[in-house]
């Protein structure tokens, strides 16, 4: 009986000693993950944290510490913030106000985890909520705790994001898609003028086989890969983005980021990381294809940290963002003004409204002058960075902010927006649902507010055709005429890459434009642009393909009715294929067919009939908001007799009709635009009832083109100098 007693005790000691020291062994492991993962949050390294933090909530999923921890670090991570609202929430049932972070044995969370249950809450879009866990923290905490300063903050922003959500403006958010996001961080793009060229910054792995490998180079920041600038060109037959390439001045063990590019492609601003926390800005010219030769832009830089720069598009304003002491709060918007001896001004803090005593960032004044878009992360915000929209008045100050409203801003951090040259399109960074990575770049369509300051531009490009890209040698000249001023010019070399090009032009001024190769003209055109007050563009695309550039087509018919011998050129030289010219407004549009687009015949003769035909015209001036005819009848008849004999001759014609207004005011019509384009809409009318009446076979004409313009000297109150204004006042038809 001794003997069994003693073999039972002898059983209960060993079973007992190996489940201690399985628990022992347990015990030991749990404390060395949990040091771990605390080891890595003081250091920042959240991403790292949360794995090894999921994996002690797994096992220990009662355990309110192990889960706050968990929520705490899925907060601060790039993907899962919303994650974190679940292990929060559990957590917020055992909390224990004596609690000390470094103690692996404790099982309760710190009071800290009502104000990060309430960011988590505001994360989800549910600001009462959010409130709520926020003031509990309040009452729970000391005054002098290190939070209470940005909860009260983040109760405002809260009470922002409310009013936001319940008004959404009528934006339209496209993803603009795989070819240029990834499923890592891609922010801060930056366009030109024209939407020809996209320039973005990525933490993805490097793919291009031409640059060194960012394979396992990570920052010791937050375990990412560094940032790199990438490049995407507009494809304007498809109207897509073509595969983004990486900037040649990237580094793969430092980082560098998109900041600004100049309205026409030709200096790229770039931000690149000095590895000690601060980091300068950085300029880089195009030559044909790629930038090359960055330099440090003097003007902006300093010990401090600047991480952000906009120019004007004529270059002589520049803003930029910097933390530099004096400022209104942590980072601000600062200006710079080109002196006349070339030189940059000192610099200016903008002040309020725009700085506030929190941060501003990622300014981009539109090539109107006048239109401002930053963010910041001040008590106007609905959560982080939110997009805000202000102008300069009459008296040179900045009209107080627009918050420019959910769904384009979130609760999240909203930056980098810019827009094209007409201000519809809208492209910016954010971390929408449904997104490919942690960040997405985003088109935002805007509606039809344009600027409001009067700016023109000349866009187009030069179409390769089946060459691979544009021949060199090709320089844009675009003179003034007004005024005689001959030596204004502006020089420019389209992208190789697509052939884009983009000028800003001013209303009311006559332009000459010529196209070179080798110093050789190989087109030019001449147009005055309308003194219209709004936005105003001008396409012009030129196709690669039938007539050599560096030629002039002198070929000539002698007889009317006579044949024309056409001949093959090879397309192995650089050609000239098609021409076309469009004005938005006024849809005109002009095309040279190349040899191929023509009807042949058996023997290889292209055979039509031409007629040597005067084209016949009619115009009339009008007083204030006059139109039709009038007592210009007779006048009227004789030129419809004129356009029966085209018919006869040719067997169809052709109508160009151009209403016009001066920029005298007027009631009737509302604006002048609209005075203008009644104009051209009743000639319209007149001129088919007139043909009809005649028993003139109306599908015999086509109207080419319409344009409603609205011209002259800049109105000055003085009306009734007639003589000044009625040259403008009209209505013109030609047919030919």
């Amino acid at each position: 009986m001794k003997l069994k007693f003693l073999i039972f005790a002898l059983t209960i000691l060993i079973t007992d000693s190996l489940y201690s020291q399985e628990e022992s062994k347990d015990k030991s492991e749990f404390k060395e993950k949990f040091e771990a993962a605390n080891s890595l949050m003081d250091d920042n390294f959240h991403e790292f944290a949360k794995e090894i933090w999921l994996e002690l909530v797994k096992e220990n999923p009662e355990n309110a510490n192990i889960n706050y921890k968990t929520g705490y670090c899925l907060l601060k991570s790039a993907n899962n913030k919303k994650d974190a609202f679940s292990y929060l929430n559990f957590a917020k049932n055992n909390v224990n106000e004596r609690y000390f972070p470094l103690d692996y044995s404790l099982e309760t969370a710190p009071i800290e985890v009502y104000y990060y249950l309430g960011k988590s809450f505001h994360l989800n879009y549910k600001p009462d909520s959010a409130i709520f866990y926020f003031n509990k923290f309040i009452e729970s905490s000391g005054k002098k705790h290190f939070l209470k300063e940005l909860v009260y903050h983040d109760i405002k922003q809260c009470e922002i994001a409310k009013k936001q959500l319940a008004n959404p403006k009528n934006y339209t958010l496209e993803n603009i898609g795989d070819i240029i996001n990834s499923s890592y961080s891609d922010f801060s793009p930056v366009i030109t003028a024209d939407e020809s060229m996209l320039f973005f910054t990525s933490r993805r792995l490097r793919t291009d086989t031409n640059q060194v490998s960012n394979r396992g180079i990570y920052s010791p920041q937050d375990g990412k890969h560094f940032e790199d600038v990438y490049v995407s060109y507009k494809n304007f037959k498809t109207n897509q983005w073509d595969t983004p390439e990486l900037a040649d001045f990237n580094r793969p063990n430092s980082n560098q980021a998109t900041v600004s590019v100049s309205a026409d492609g030709q200096f790229l601003y770039f931000y690149k990381d000095d590895n000690q926390g601060n980091g300068d800005i950085y300029i880089s010219e195009r030559d044909d294809i790629n930038f090359y030769s960055p330099k440090k832009l003097a003007a902006v830089n300093s010990p401090a940290w600047e991480t952000h720069v906009t120019t004007s598009i004529d270059g002589n304003k520049m803003y930029f963002v910097s933390d530099r002491e004096g400022g209104y709060g942590g980072r601000d918007i600062y200006r710079l003004v080109k002196l006349p001896n070339g030189e940059w001004s000192q610099p200016l803090n903008v002040g309020p409204p725009i700085n506030t005593p929190f941060d501003e960032d990622s300014p981009f004044l539109h090539p109107d002058g006048k239109t401002f878009y930053y963010s910041s992360n001040g008590e106007q915000s609905m959560g982080g960075f939110d997009i805000f929209h202000t102008e300069l008045n009459e008296e040179g100050k900045w009209t107080t902010p627009i918050n420019m409203g959910y769904p384009l801003n979130t609760v999240e951090d909203d930056l980098y927006f810019t827009t094209n040259a007409d201000g519809k399109n809208g492209y910016y960074a954010s971390s929408h649902e449904g997104g490919y990575g942690e960040k997405d770049i985003y088109k935002v369509l805007l509606g039809d507010d344009k600027p409001s300051e009067p700016l023109a531009i000349l866009k187009g490009y030069i179409d390769p055709g089946s060459l691979p890209q544009i021949p060199a040698g090709i320089v844009i000249w675009v003179y003034d005429l007004t005024d005689g001023n001959e030596d204004l010019f502006q020089q420019y070399t389209p992208n190789r890459r697509n052939g884009s090009y983009v000028f800003s032009l001013i209303p009311c001024h006559e332009y000459l434009v010529e196209y070179t190769q080798n110093e050789e003209i190989f087109y030019s055109t001449e147009f005055t642009l309308p003194c219209e007050s709004n936005y105003q563009e001008i396409n012009k695309v030129i196709t690669i393909g039938g007539i050599p550039l560096n030629e002039k087509d002198t070929s000539s018919v002698d007889d009317a009715n006579s044949e024309t011998t056409t001949s093959t050129v090879e397309n192995s030289e650089d050609y000239i294929d098609s021409e076309t010219t469009t004005t938005t407004d006024e849809g005109h549009q002009d095309d040279i067919y190349s040899e191929e687009d023509m009807p042949h015949c058996e023997d290889g003769i292209t055979r039509e009939d031409i007629y040597d035909i005067e084209p016949v015209s009619f115009q009339i001036f009008y007083g204030y908001n006059e139109k039709g005819i009038g007592s210009e009848k007779e006048r009227f008849n004789k030129f419809i007799e004129g356009i029966d004999e085209i018919i006869k001759t040719a067997g169809d014609v052709k109508i160009e009709l151009e209403g016009s207004a001066s920029t005298v005011p007027t009631r009737s019509y509302q604006n002048n635009k609209n005075l203008a384009a009644q104009r051209t809409l009743n000639a319209k009318e007149i001129l088919k009832k007139k043909l009809i009446a005649l028993g003139i076979d109306i599908s015999k004409f086509t109207i080419v083109s319409e344009n409603s313009l609205v011209q002259g000297p800049r109105y000055q109150g003085d009306y009734l100098n007639k003589s000044k204004y009625s040259k403008y006042q009209y209505i013109k038809i030609t047919a030919f």
